[in-house]
């Protein structure tokens, strides 16, 4: 299963609009934390910063598996496609983690996210 050219620009564009999302709400979250005088990261971690990022940490080594399975079955494109949604989304769980929690597992685990969306990313393809 082959995705279209037009079909592939779409899903770029969402790639790109989800990831200054997802890079916003990190800064915004830290600009949050700092004008509430909350500047440094919290090395403890309660129980649902350590589960969001545990949940983070499995969504980003599975995105990675996804690919390397899927990429040898299918298309690159359709094996970069399953591994950026398994990484949004673990991204998405890490972020929430930090914007709630404020720890620095889940700030950490967000960033790793961040660059593994971009090693994956389906801008690597041209349309």
């Amino acid at each position: 299963m082959g995705i279209a050219s037009r079909d592939w620009h779409r899903c770029a564009v969402a790639y790109r609009a989800l990831v200054i999302a997802q890079t916003l709400g990190l800064a915004v979250s830290s600009l949050m934390k700092v004008v509430a005088r909350e500047p440094r990261l919290s090395p403890d971690a309660p129980p649902a910063a350590i589960a969001l990022a545990a949940a983070a940490a499995v969504g980003i080594a599975a995105g990675v598996l996804v690919y390397f399975v899927r990429r040898t079955k299918s298309d690159d494109r359709d094996a970069v496609l399953a591994t950026w949604a398994c990484v949004q989304v673990a991204g998405g769980l890490a972020l929430t983690g930090y914007a709630v929690t404020g720890t620095a597992i889940c700030c950490l685990v967000d960033v790793l996210a961040l660059v593994v969306m971009h090693v994956f990313s389906p801008n690597r393809f041209p349309p």
